[in-house]
């Protein structure tokens, strides 16, 4: 009897606690219901400019704006779908938009490699009001990105090689140099007494040189390999990158020079075929067509790729071929494709070393194993000179380089048959 009034208390207590919890939740829905009439959500849009292109591994802002077109207030939070190849924030922060304001977030980005990347659609989640809802939006403004090799055509990119002297022919002087036929001058002291004109000489009465100019109007295409074995990478750049820079050093250095250049990039099948061309167009037109190719897993067909090669371009050119090699025997399809090249036009080979040869040798072995590495990599260099020597006797040029030593050796090369008259 006692404890029945204490209970009945609780009871009392319990039915108005619950009387209130239900009170409270209802008024928590009507004011839900409300605001949600009172302030629907807002209609917003974001727009993304994006540059016509971009550079490898610099860094560049991503400018995003955002514009609430509704008629009230509401804060936003913004996730922006970047590929994985750009390095940049992909979670925006929240902030806050007036009926009718803009506002504009700089996003830092870094693209990784080259290519085509699509963006994909931005994440919108909003709160108006009283911020008792969530409203979630797609907006779908994605855009294609391009990127391009880390090489900027213009001058400086080539002068800065010769100011720190990597470039050991300096050409200052073009009269006098060449094979051309300009004209006649009196002889002067140190002239190459060859290029005494001996008819003009007697006819005058003194010695008289002829002069000549740097002949101009040559093809020089240039031919890169992007197949299983130009994807090695080291310190994080792939053959093949090395190789782009230096081709389009090349390439801008036989455009100022007054010669066509032509492109033809091949793995297991032609992936690109510019033909020789004039101007800095041309090297716009390379740079478009190297920004979004890539060394595969196939193995290089040489032999198809040069006979192409020989079909599609009968004109005498320099063929400047960048590409790499293991053994003699694997090198047998190159070496013959080269020597049908070789009849025809004046050839410069560029092998591609791998640095890992060099470092294998240099170490001192510390087991059994890394002793057999050793011999294995001496026998490599070994058949490696063996396959170089065979260009040489089939008259090419060849150079044997690092990947981050290619540029400078290639336009010295060039530079050089140029000046020969071997052109």
């Amino acid at each position: 009897m006692l404890l029945s009034v204490p209970l009945a208390v609780l009871g009392v207590f319990a039915n108005f606690v619950n009387t209130l919890l239900a009170l409270w939740v209802f008024g928590v829905i009507v004011v839900a219901l409300v605001d949600r009439m009172l302030f629907p959500p807002c209609s917003i849009r974001s727009s993304r400019p994006l540059p016509p292109r971009l550079v490898i591994g610099k860094t560049f802002e991503m400018q995003i704006v955002f514009r609430n077109e509704g008629r009230s207030k509401s804060v936003f939070f913004g996730v922006d779908q970047i590929p994985p190849k750009l390095e940049g924030e992909r979670v925006l922060a929240a902030f806050e938009l007036e009926a009718g304001e803009a506002c504009t977030f700089p996003i830092p980005m870094r693209a990784l490699r080259r290519g085509k990347f699509q963006l994909g659609p931005m994440h919108i989640t909003q709160e108006p009001g009283l911020r008792l809802w969530r409203h979630h939006a797609v907006l779908d403004n994605g855009g294609e990105i391009k990127v391009y090799p880390d090489y900027q055509p213009g001058a400086d990119s080539l002068d800065h090689l010769q100011q720190i002297g990597e470039l050991g022919i300096r050409r200052t002087r073009q009269r006098g140099e060449g094979t051309d036929f300009e004209s006649l001058r009196e002889y002067r002291e140190g002239d190459d007494t060859a290029r005494i004109d001996w008819k003009a000489t007697s006819r005058l009465g003194r010695a008289v040189s002829r002069q000549y100019t740097i002949e101009k109007d040559h093809d020089v295409v240039i031919a890169l390999d992007c197949g299983r074995l130009m994807g090695a990478q080291f310190n994080g750049v792939s053959k093949f990158d090395h190789t782009i820079r230096a081709a389009l050093a090349l390439a801008e250095t036989s455009i100022r020079a007054g010669d066509r250049v032509g492109l033809m990039v091949f793995d297991s099948k032609i992936r690109c075929f510019l033909p020789p061309s004039k101007g800095p167009t041309q090297l716009g037109r390379m740079l478009d067509a190297l920004h979004d190719l890539d060394s595969i897993l196939d193995e290089t067909a040489f032999q198809s790729a040069l006979t192409y090669l020989a079909v599609h371009h009968r004109k005498r050119s320099l063929i400047v071929l960048f590409t790499d090699f293991i053994d003699q025997h694997t090198a047998a399809p190159m070496l013959l494709g080269l020597a049908n090249i070789a009849r025809r036009h004046a050839c410069l080979f560029v092998a591609v070393e791998d640095p890992t040869f060099d470092e294998c040798l240099a170490s001192l072995p510390a087991d059994i194993e890394a002793l057999a590495g050793q011999a294995v990599a001496y026998d490599m260099r070994k058949d490696r000179q063996q396959v170089l020597e065979i260009l040489r006797r089939e008259g090419i040029d060849v150079l044997n380089q690092l990947p981050d030593n290619l540029t400078a050796p290639v336009i010295n090369s060039y530079l050089r048959l140029k000046d020969s008259g071997r052109l």
